[in-house]
């Protein structure tokens, strides 16, 4: 089997408050392919941010390893690895510095990795802010000039100034009006198809992963409790988790609710418990059987659809409201 673009295998992630060792990852092991759009969903707490700093090298790993192209990723990032990965952060109006020009702002990985002179970067920076439409002139602006919507389209050209072929999109229309999530979706769909982008997509916004991702992985306390492909996941849900995130979707017409799964929301028991044995979301689950109170499942099924559920959801169960 040829080996992915991204890997991520083993990846366990600890951090110590006081005397108290937090898991924030526990095993996690993904695969992504050149090109696709991985969505990684999952309520506060649950690893999301931890996985992408990971991936970006902003923390290193307490146990296993990341591979681009089959290179390791060391915790000391040569150049060329760097390079080769963007960020695109959540909040435009507090990722640009409001003391600097747009160009400015756009410049920064230029310099940080000595790409071209003054002329050149110049010519790079006019280059990408019409890459993601925007004119050339407002690299002369300073971003209080702009609105959410063309902030967040700054943020995407920074992200792309050192070719990158990676970005890491952490909920980059979550601070955005309806309106203008949709020309952002369009606009990174756009990129994707002309650059050859790969995406690892961090949302809690189902609605936006049917859109823009191709498989989505399903996080849950420092675990990947469900993954595979979009179509498979949404309208065939395995694990009771998947199921639960699911249901909370609103719905605003009877064919939506017809293929939402239900949910007993009154037997939802307690969310803060911490589970140092079987399933971490037994507690959560009315539908737990008593093996999940001892071991932890793992993974299973193919890679299309993969889930860790001792009792998983059947299709008789996803129609309907519980």
């Amino acid at each position: 089997m040829s080996r992915p673009f991204l890997e991520i295998a083993g990846a366990r992630k600890q951090f110590f408050v006081g005397d108290t060792v937090v898991n924030a990852l526990n095993g996690v092991d993904l695969r992504v392919e050149r090109g696709e759009t991985l969505a990684i969903v999952g309520e506060s707490g649950s690893g999301k941010t931890t996985l992408a700093n990971l991936i970006l090298g902003v923390e290193k790993p307490t146990d296993g390893a990341l591979f681009l192209s089959g290179a390791r990723l060391e915790e000391a990032r040569d150049t060329t690895q760097r390079r080769r990965i963007g960020l695109v952060q959540q909040n435009p109006y507090s990722t640009l510095n409001p003391r600097k020009s747009i160009g400015q702002a756009i410049g920064l990985p230029l310099a940080v990795h000595g790409i071209g002179r003054r002329a050149e970067r110049r010519r790079i920076i006019s280059e990408k802010l019409e890459r993601v439409g925007l004119n050339s002139d407002l690299q002369d602006r300073r971003p209080l000039a702009l609105s959410g919507g063309q902030r967040q389209r700054v943020a995407i050209a920074r992200a792309l100034t050192t070719e990158p072929d990676l970005l890491v999109l952490d909920e980059p229309t979550s601070a955005l009006d309806v309106s203008v999530q949709a020309h952002i979706l369009r606009l990174l769909s756009d990129l994707q198809k002309d650059l050859g982008l790969t995406y690892v997509f961090i949302t809690h916004d189902l609605s936006v992963v049917r859109v823009l991702a191709s498989r989505v992985a399903v996080m849950y306390r420092g675990r990947i409790v469900e993954e595979g492909a979009v179509e498979k996941v949404f309208f065939s849900p395995r694990h009771r988790y998947t199921q639960q995130l699911l249901a909370s979707i609103p719905t605003v017409s009877e064919e939506e609710d017809a293929v939402r799964p239900g949910w007993p929301w009154h037997s939802d028991v307690d969310s803060t418990a911490i589970v140092t044995d079987g399933c971490p979301f037994h507690p959560r689950c009315p539908f737990a059987q008593p093996g999940c109170f001892s071991g932890v499942p793992d993974l299973k099924g193919a890679r299309d659809h993969r889930h860790a559920c001792l009792n998983p959801l059947v299709a008789p169960e996803t129609f309907g409201a519980a």
